[in-house]
């Protein structure tokens, strides 16, 4: 019984072993394996979690929205409770994601979400295939009210790169709103940070950081 057992253990030890390997040696596969993961997760969102959200995203009043690193559409969740005039007042909501293995999983959540069909949701929801470090083919210059960011920054290639796309894309008086639930590297992040927001004081652009808001979750819990 003991042989058969330790038996099992390193079978089970090997496929286990097998299966991370392959992942990482991958890329396709591990973005599908992790939109798989994360699409499960998402639909088991805190009460907590969800109120922190829709909290920092009540100042998304209307225009066109960016939403970077889109996922699930987890943040969806927070335009429900809106009236229709509210949601009436969405020009566009732009879901910038880079592993198309998401975008299924968007127009799922948001038909679920408002109990309807695609074609019948209450603003337009537009899916776009993008990493936030080059927008430029989905996203002209000076075009969004807002660009949302929701735990992304800590997992993009290039916070810089980024940064500066968000400044490119933002109106005059345009918004940029994000939560993160990891501190940056005070040094070369914060800097950006700095330079970006007054880079877009003096373009005339507001970018709301909250920093008093930052959600300070275990790193992994949430994109």
């Amino acid at each position: 019984m003991c042989r058969y057992a330790l038996s099992c253990c390193v079978l089970l030890v090997a496929v286990v072993v097998g299966f991370i390997t392959t992942l990482a040696a991958n890329d396709e596969l591990r973005s599908a394996w992790f939109a798989y993961v994360f699409s499960r997760a998402k639909a088991k969102q805190s009460e907590g979690e969800v109120r922190t959200r829709c909290d920092l995203l009540d100042v998304v009043d209307g225009g066109r929205v960016l939403e970077i690193g889109f996922g699930t559409g987890a943040n969806l969740v927070c335009l429900k409770e809106r009236s229709a005039e509210q949601l009436a007042a969405l020009a566009e909501w732009i879901a910038v994601e880079p592993n198309a293995n998401f975008h299924p999983h968007i127009n799922a959540s948001a038909v679920r979400i408002f109990n309807t069909t695609a074609d019948r949701l209450p603003f337009a929801l537009r899916v776009a295939h993008a990493k936030a470090e080059d927008m430029r083919d989905v996203v002209p210059d000076a075009s969004v009210d807002f660009v949302v960011s929701t735990h992304v920054l800590c997992s993009v290639d290039d916070v810089r790169a980024v940064l500066a796309e968000i400044h490119r894309v933002l109106r005059p008086g345009g918004k940029f709103v994000f939560l993160e639930h990891v501190l940056a590297d005070a040094e070369r992040h914060g800097a950006a940070v700095a330079a970006v927001a007054a880079a877009a004081a003096h373009h005339g652009q507001r970018h709301d950081a909250r920093q008093a808001r930052l959600a300070h979750l275990p790193r992994g819990a949430d994109r």
